[in-house]
């Protein structure tokens, strides 16, 4: 994952890239904090209610990811963003705006990777004076959209992120397009889903442990909104009945019954173990990804489950980079529900769990609080954790 900076005149634009979770053959989401900055484009007022038309046909897709999913490395913390999960056979279909909205900036990553190789788009848009929102993982921008890239590109960065080449182009645009106009075409061969984000800055951030850590390095995060609630009425009352995990990828979870139906991406309890950690004395002045850092939170298609999201960090210790669940105990050492751990010497230890049939797996993972801002991860050496007590060993210590 990478940072990046554009000037366009006086302003500055941040723009963080990575790789977005549950596409096959993923795009990099480039979602910038230009559009904070909406007094200089002469946005109107806000009001109750901004989006009206769903940004792709209702029949093409089955199911919305709620916010706060996990898919690490890329998307260690939860995520800030819904997916829409197209119907199985869908293809080449438009992309609506959703409202009387102005584009602020196209971006467009070539993976060169891929074979065969492909590109895709992410279309920065502003609601009104203070509200953002973003598509990630379009295709086949229209012709307007496309001639205003071609005309304004620029900033283009060539990479390898991993095994996977891209090329990276930007593009600082004004466009003002209509509620239900056709902005480009998704779901092309082999995907499964794209983005809808918003970012908010007319509200309260999310509440973190360490507030400045996240007004250093991702000041978007803290803003984090569910997009549905910038609908109104029957619409919104369709979109959020399809909140949950439907049938994608074979899970069968469901809907999502537990408040907030949206999801989440503020889990951080201050003195506990619940929240996202950092890897202690990683950078700390811009967000450089989630790659090495972990999150100790709540599934967000069921919140009754515990999750640990680990990044890479840990996988020296051989703790692979993945989701481990468990379902949470209210008392003693073993899966301990995350937000009940307090700091001393106790060592908890935790089965996680993830994935099904031949793909199963199960770790052991020790945590111990050590105080209000530092954690320790480790790994028992066992199948699973019998009985206890545990005593850490090797570890990766984390900060908030």
């Amino acid at each position: 994952m990478r940072i990046s900076l554009i000037i366009i005149g006086s302003l500055i634009i941040i723009t963080v890239i990575g790789f977005g979770a549950l596409s096959y053959f993923t795009g990099i989401p480039i979602k910038s904090i230009a559009n904070k900055i909406t007094a200089n484009i002469g946005l109107p007022e806000c009001s109750d209610v901004q989006f009206t038309v769903s940004p792709i046909d209702l029949e093409n897709f089955e199911s919305i990811v709620p916010l706060g999913n996990l898919s690490p490395p890329a998307h260690t913390f939860p995520t800030d963003h819904i997916y829409f999960n197209f119907k199985e056979g869908v293809q080449d279909i438009p992309v609506y705006a959703p409202g009387d909205v102005t584009i602020t900036e196209i971006s467009s990553t070539y993976q060169s990777w891929a074979d065969p190789p492909y590109t895709d788009y992410s279309i920065n848009f502003s609601l009104c004076e203070g509200v953002s929102a973003y598509f990630i993982h379009v295709q086949s921008l229209t012709a307007k959209l496309q001639q205003a890239f071609d005309e304004n590109k620029g900033g283009c960065e060539s990479y390898e992120t991993g095994d996977r080449a891209v090329t990276n182009c930007r593009a600082g645009v004004k466009i003002e397009v209509t509620a239900g106009e056709i902005l480009a075409q998704t779901a092309r061969q082999g995907q499964h889903n794209f983005d809808l984000g918003v970012y908010d800055f007319n509200q309260e951030p999310w509440a973190f442990a360490n507030p400045d850590r996240w007004a250093r390095n991702r000041s978007n995060y803290s803003n984090t909104r569910c997009p549905l609630d910038y609908y109104a009425g029957e619409l919104k009352e369709k979109l959020f009945a399809t909140l949950g995990d439907g049938n994608y990828g074979g899970y069968g979870i469901g809907v999502r019954t537990i408040e907030p139906i949206c999801g989440t991406v503020g889990q951080d309890v201050p003195g506990t173990a619940q929240g996202v950690w950092f890897l202690k004395n990683s950078a700390s002045g811009m967000h450089v990804g989630e790659d090495q850092h972990i999150a100790l939170v709540h599934d967000n298609f069921d919140p009754t489950k515990g999750a640990l999201s680990l990044g890479i960090a840990l996988e020296d210790l051989g703790i692979p980079s993945r989701v481990y669940f468990f379902v949470p105990e209210h008392e003693g050492l073993y899966n301990r529900e995350l937000s009940e751990i307090q700091a001393g010497s106790d060592v908890y230890c935790f089965n996680g769990q993830g994935g099904a049939g031949n793909n199963f797996y199960q770790i052991p993972i020790l945590i111990q609080l050590v105080d209000a801002t530092t954690i320790k991860i480790g790994k028992l050496n066992a199948l699973d954790c019998e009985t206890g007590p545990w005593a850490l060993g090797q570890f990766v210590e984390f900060e908030r």
